[in-house]
């Protein structure tokens, strides 16, 4: 009796083995999802921070330059209309207003406002305010400076909720006859909307929004919004201060946000471009399906394995159990046991298949380290390769030169050719660069069209050598877009001009950008300013 009952508390050997291989196999897969979903949450996070700050300084030059064109638009209406007399103005100043606004979409009303602020002429006409006295304070501020000014957000006379910009008029011998301004209603179509498009949020809940100096916002999804004060935000709060950068921040209504954000250096305006963090958390959930979905066929032939060999023979299903309840301590040091009992094939098998498992999972975690060190376009290692490199360096204290390149003209290249020719350029110099240097040496795309080169044990002199004829193979090169690329370098020597690697790295910039200065196309040395 007692007996009887033993052996019905008993697990029996097939069943034994195939829990502790199972398990052992499926905690191997959590430990294994667990550190590839940790390290992936990182790195998704500092990709998204790249590009929105990448997106974000792309728009900044982008209104930076748009506003020049608005000045400079502005100054030569002014310029036109310096002799004009004011209380008896001509039809050509109406049709110089006329002419100007629909040469461009930059304003939607342009008005010309004597010394005292009245309105002397307008267009479009259905604006209805020839003749009317302007007393908003950004007018006010206009008269009393006598000098180019941008208001904040206000509510002009004629209701809108507006942005004015204004340019003052003197006649030849000095004298004020007020200014020309030009008006962009915040509420209807406008400037910013015929650039950037409908500003809306799109399927991950990504969006931007446009604020001016003090915080206000100019340009937002929600066009209830418009002319409110940001100010509270942190991220507003660094663009007023006239900062750019890319950071974790919570909006005003709790929602955790990726944001990178840009300051507009004609107007004090900001660019903020923020991604919410649920975009990092579904795409973490969509690759840990597919990694689960890639690794569930072997473990179901393992286990089928496992329980056929059980049935033929003990000692090699208990070798085997054994491997498998040491799995979970270290996978990543382990090896496939040797089965003495190599006559039993399905033992062999198994071993084979827990092998095969083994090695997938390695696999695809080298695979993510890989892709997590490499940029996705040109395949040259990234920034966060580049940091590791450098951290080797100051650790043995190893002699190198740093070239930064850049590409000249790479957003003229964007908005000629599009942006696929442009990723095409980046392509393409990856691949220059790339044969263009020394077995040892090593390259870096930093995002954009930064490039960075590392050089082991080579002074200033080399460097500007070898950074040359990288710059005359590119130049020489066959682009893609079928005329000449060219690009501009800075170099500079550790320790020969400094052993701080972030001054290095500073002196490496400014010799690019003195090289951008000096006519694009050449190199500078770090320390040779004149």
């Amino acid at each position: 009796m007692t007996h009887s009952f033993t052996d019905k508390r008993k697990v029996g050997l097939t069943g034994l083995f195939s829990i502790i291989v199972g398990c052992s196999i499926l905690l191997t897969l959590l430990i294994s999802l667990a550190a590839s979903y940790h390290s992936q949450r990182q790195n998704l996070v500092t990709r998204t921070l790249e590009m929105d700050y990448s997106s974000a300084l792309k728009m900044s030059n982008t209104i930076d330059t748009l506003f020049l064109s608005m000045k400079s638009g502005l100054a030569a209406v002014a310029k036109q209309v310096e002799n004009a007399d004011p209380k008896h103005p001509s039809a050509a100043v109406q049709e110089q207003l006329n002419y100007f606004k629909s040469s461009n979409n930059y304003f939607n009303s342009v008005f010309w406002a004597n010394e005292n602020g009245k309105v002397v002429k307008v267009t479009p006409p259905n604006v209805n305010i020839e003749g009317v006295q302007l007393k908003t304070e950004p007018v006010k501020e206009a008269l009393e400076l006598k000098r180019p000014t941008l208001s904040v957000p206000y509510v002009g006379t004629t209701g809108r909720l507006i942005v004015l910009m204004t340019q003052p008029v003197f006649d030849a011998q000095g004298i004020y006859k007020g200014f020309i301004g030009g008006t962009i209603y915040l509420e209807e179509s406008n400037v910013l909307n015929s650039i950037f498009g409908l500003n809306t949020i799109d399927e991950t809940g990504s969006y931007f929004y446009i604020v001016d100096s003090t915080g206000k916002l100019l340009f937002h999804p929600d066009g209830k919004l418009l002319g409110e004060d940001a100010g509270s935000n942190t991220v507003v709060q660094k663009l007023s201060r006239g900062l750019s950068g890319k950071e974790e921040e919570v909006s005003s209504f709790g929602v955790q946000f990726m944001a990178g954000y840009a300051y507009v250096v004609q107007n004090g305006w900001g660019v903020v471009v923020q991604t919410p963090h649920s975009v990092v958390a579904q795409q973490q959930k969509e690759q840990a399906a597919l990694m689960i979905l890639i690794m569930i066929l072997p473990f179901l032939v393992i286990m089928a394995l496992t329980i056929v060999m059980a049935r033929r023979a003990a000692a090699p299903f208990v070798a085997l159990s054994d491997f498998a309840a040491k799995m979970a301590s270290d996978p990543d040091k382990l090896t496939a046991p040797k089965i003495r009992n190599y006559w039993i094939r399905e033992a062999e098998l198994l071993r084979k298949a827990v092998t095969s498992s083994i090695g997938t999972m390695h696999e695809r975690n080298e695979l993510l380290n890989d892709s997590a060190n490499k940029d996705a376009l040109t395949g040259l290692r990234n920034r966060r390769s580049f940091d590791e490199l450098v951290s080797s360096y100051r650790r043995t204290e190893q002699p190198f030169s740093l070239l930064i390149l850049d590409i000249d003209r790479f957003k003229s290249v964007n908005d000629t050719y599009g942006h696929q020719a442009g990723d095409e350029v980046l392509v393409f110099l990856a691949e220059v660069l790339a044969s263009s240097l020394r077995p040892g040496d090593y390259c870096f795309r930093f995002g954009g069209e930064e490039f960075v080169v590392v050089l082991p044990g080579t002074g200033l002199d080399s460097s500007y050598e070898a950074a040359e004829r990288i710059r005359r193979n590119v130049e020489h090169s066959k682009s893609p877009i079928g005329r000449p690329v060219t690009v501009s370098a800075g170099c500079a020597a550790y320790p020969q001009q400094t052993s701080d690697f972030e001054m290095l790295f500073q002196l490496a910039d400014k010799a690019l950008y003195r090289a951008k200065e000096n006519g694009r196309n050449r190199t500078e040395k770090a320390g040779t300013e004149t």
